[in-house]
């Protein structure tokens, strides 16, 4: 409908398809991303956004990919959204802070163990990052990654398995360097 305001009907008409298959499971990535509403439901339409100036380069038949395509422009823009509006809220935090609040060394600890650990998920495959990242950012379950992913719940689960493994060795081997 308001896609066909667009301008071309044909790509209007394809967007709209798109959009009422995939604005469900988008939301539900978003919303994990962000816990809000109101934001998971913004970062959908900023998603279709991104998709309609690449609409000439996806295949409506081609489900896996197309799924997997909308996840990661999803997943993208939440994630900015998030940081945005983390940003934000450490910047309020930071002007209320008093002697009496959380100290600034716990603050500063804090955010380099973050920064250190995602580095360090960087230095992985990006099968091992990906699952990860779907397990632990975004919460979902093994069986959900598996569907998501068109693979057998075992190799989910083998993966973050061995993600694990990988991260215990790079952050030993830190250690030693930082030690």
């Amino acid at each position: 409908m308001i896609f066909m305001l667009l301008g071309d009907e044909e790509k209007g008409s394809k967007l709209e398809r798109l959009y009422d298959k995939y604005r469900d499971m988008m939301f539900y990535v978003a919303y994990n991303v962000l816990h809000d509403g109101f934001l998971a439901e913004d970062a959908v339409h900023q998603s279709f956004v991104q998709v309609y100036n690449h609409l000439h380069k996806i295949d409506e038949n081609n489900c896996r990919k197309t799924r997997n395509l909308f996840v990661t422009i999803c997943k993208n823009v939440s994630i900015n959204m998030y940081n945005q509006r983390k940003k934000q809220t450490t910047d309020e935090i930071n002007e209320n802070i008093t002697s009496d609040d959380i100290s600034i060394t716990e603050i500063v600890i804090s955010n380099e163990s973050y920064e250190r650990l995602n580095k360090i998920i960087e230095e992985l495959k990006p099968i091992y990052q990906e699952a990860i990242f779907l397990k632990y950012s975004h919460g979902f379950s093994v069986a959900e990654i598996a569907e998501m992913k068109n693979i057998k719940p075992d190799t989910v689960q083998k993966r973050i398995e061995r993600a694990k493994k990988q991260l215990l060795i790079l952050l030993n081997k830190e250690g030693e360097l930082n030690g």
